[in-house]
This record gives structure tokens, C-alpha cells and sequence, in this order.
């Protein structure tokens, strides 16, 4: 297992691993259309510093994936540096799952986040990825909520 930080010429395979995590997480959708938007967000964020994916290739293939974003929100008494890491698209190709690869790249995005000043890591877990993070040290949060806009 090789875990690296993904660069442009990995984007397709990218795009294909994203598309097929939305197609198990959603059903089908015009798939061409989001290939084309994600293809177009991630050559937009490749050299942004405050984005960033890790990948883990086995047998020659890139099998695993996670992405981050880095934001920094207003201080509080707990933390006077509130930079946080947000944590998504985690996906391994099912080919290649139940061997650790999504746990790898994660605790890569999670060095990663460190290095960049980070406080705090966020995700939200699906239900096959809560005991892989539990298992990486993120406890649970309670109050959070979400409104479309």
C-alpha cells in the first residue's frame, strides 16, 4: 500500500471513485454532469494549499481517497487558534475494502491537518465509516444541524 497526496494527473481517477461513492451513497445521476463539475473543482482547489486529498493506491490502482478543507473561524475561550480541518469524500474502491486503506488515508489527511495548524478535525461519518473513525480517536458530537440553502 502506497498512501501519497494526490496530485493533477490523478484527477480522472479521482472523478471516477468520487462518482461512483455519490452512486452507492444516492442511486444514479447524470453522472456526466457531476464528472464534469468535479473535474472542474478539482483542477480550480489542485494548487490550494487549504484543500487538500490523499489517496492509497494497491495493485497499481488508486484505491482509497479522502479530502479535506482547512477554515479558520472566529476564536473562543477554548481555542484562541480555531483552524479547523472539515473531512470528506472518504471512499475505498469496494474491490479493495476491509484492509485499512480508508483509516490510512485519513490519518495522512489527519498529519496533514497538524501540520497545518489545525485544532480540529470534523467529518460526518457514514455508517460503514463511524467505527473507522472511532477507532482514530473523533468522538461524537452532539447540536450540529443543517439547513439547505
Amino acid at each position: 500500500m502506497v498512501i501519497r497526496k494526490a496530485e493533477k494527473t490523478d484527477i480522472p481517477a479521482l472523478v471516477r471513485l468520487r462518482v461512483a461513492m455519490r452512486n452507492e451513497r444516492e442511486g444514479q445521476g447524470d453522472a456526466q454532469a457531476l464528472s464534469a463539475a468535479l473535474e472542474a473543482w478539482m483542477r480550480a482547489h489542485a494548487d490550494d494549499p487549504a484543500a487538500a486529498t490523499f489517496l492509497a493506491e494497491e495493485e497499481g490502482r488508486i484505491a482509497a481517497t479522502a479530502s479535506m478543507t482547512v477554515s479558520t473561524i472566529m476564536p473562543s475561550y477554548c481555542r484562541l487558534n480555531d483552524t479547523r480541518a472539515y473531512i470528506y469524500n472518504v471512499y475505498t474502491d469496494p474491490a479493495f475494502r476491509h484492509r485499512g486503506l480508508a483509516a490510512a488515508v485519513v490519518s495522512a489527511l489527519l498529519d496533514e491537518a497538524r501540520a497545518l495548524g489545525c485544532t480540529v478535525a470534523e467529518l460526518n461519518a457514514s455508517p460503514a465509516g463511524h467505527p473507522v473513525y472511532l477507532k482514530l480517536g473523533f468522538g461524537e458530537l452532539s447540536g450540529e444541524m443543517s439547513l439547505g440553502l
